[in-house]
């Protein structure tokens, strides 16, 4: 697009030139009202601004236009367009910009967790709601009314939706790898509210969380058996927390019952991490005292073979924003910066464009879309 033209009937002229201006910095900061202040002036002050921040003012208002005058547009103005509706958590905008060509990239994620960092606010809101009506179609979710009705006092109330999220885990390992031992209690969750869900999802992370007033979670009580476990239950443990990455190695987060080893403590923070296998030595009250010398021959086993992770996981798009942005705000020389922004310039322009690191993006669901 060349020249410039008249928007909203106002004498604000718009350029082609694509260039960070201040709007754009507050905008991308989430200044709120730094960038509404900002727009105020422009507008009242007749000011030109970039067809950039005129992209960028309508995602923000929430001003309609049509998909010919978006195809129109440059790839650079698109993907800015793409990344402000991400920044602010513009679902149904995303969704939209999906079907006009605006989709993150592909890449091979090998994860169990239900959100992975590649994902932009369209997929995350489809992919929670999806999650949600199939927790529901398996019992797994049902209203405060219906666990009344049907559960007794067999569960117990706990916190953190995400320890749905680590049972599943959990459960289908142990599944694949046909482990005979290894159990995990059955979690439920519960509907508090009757109007409206609302999930929370840390950006670095991708952890999901649920208000406590709108959702509780109750696990299966598993009645505990006093006995030392059996080689071939310490073998199976050893290969579950290998697999699932179970990094909170405490002998209260393990119950021994008579049918084999659940795992307690479920929560997402469980499998975040690198597994520390010293400290499999808590659990050495589990074990026979002829039987441990082999027990910490096997975790000095794990401790020898275990991968030395880089620092700095190609797909941890979290952990390389952070390091980016630690390296440019801390006065580092540019040389450094340049040298880590060449290095990883497809991951930081990644989770720029995502919204990865904009906000804990919220997403709202009415609950009579999930019963």
């Amino acid at each position: 697009m060349n020249g410039s033209f008249i928007v909203n009937n106002s004498s604000v002229v718009i350029q082609s030139t694509i260039k960070k201006s201040d709007l754009s910095k507050a905008l991308q900061s989430r200044d709120i009202e730094g960038a509404q202040e900002i727009i105020k002036q422009t507008y009242s002050m007749g000011r030109q601004i970039s067809l950039a921040e005129h992209w960028q003012i309508k995602v923000f208002q929430n001003s309609d236009f049509s998909d010919e005058e978006f195809l129109s547009l440059s790839p650079e103005t698109k993907s800015l367009v793409y990344r402000t509706a991400n920044h602010f958590n513009k679902v149904a905008l995303v969704g939209r910009l999906h079907f006009l060509g605006m989709t993150p990239p592909e890449y091979p994620i090998e994860s169990l967790d239900l959100i992975h960092q590649y994902m932009d606010s369209a997929l995350v809101s489809k992919t929670i709601i999806d999650f949600l009506i199939n927790l529901r179609r398996e019992g797994r979710l049902l209203t405060q009314e219906e666990f009344d009705n049907e559960l007794d006092n067999s569960y117990i109330k706990k916190r953190d939706f995400t320890r749905i999220l680590g049972h599943d885990r959990i459960k289908n390992l142990t599944e694949k790898l046909q482990l005979k031992h290894i159990k995990v209690p059955e979690k439920i969750a519960v509907l508090e509210s009757e109007d409206e869900l609302c999930v929370k999802v840390q950006a670095v992370t991708g952890e999901i969380t649920i208000a406590g007033h709108e959702i509780s979670i109750y696990a299966q009580n598993i009645n505990q058996d006093k006995r030392f476990i059996s080689r071939e239950e310490i073998l199976e443990l050893f290969s579950i927390i290998e697999a699932s990455n179970f990094i909170d190695l405490c002998p209260e987060n393990f119950l021994i019952a008579a049918d084999g080893i659940y795992f307690i403590d479920t929560e997402f923070r469980s499998f975040s991490g690198t597994i520390d296998w010293k400290k499999m030595k808590r659990l050495e009250c589990y074990i026979e005292k002829e039987d441990r010398e082999w027990f910490f021959e096997l975790i000095q086993d794990r401790i020898k073979t275990q991968k030395n992770e880089p620092s700095l996981k190609p797909q941890n798009l979290g952990e390389i924003y952070q390091r980016y942005l630690s390296v440019k705000y801390t006065g580092m020389k540019f040389e450094r910066l340049t040298d880590f922004v060449v290095k990883h310039k497809e991951h930081i322009k990644i989770a720029k464009a995502v919204g990865l690191f904009s906000v804990n993006r919220s997403f709202n669901f009415p609950i009579r879309d999930i019963l």
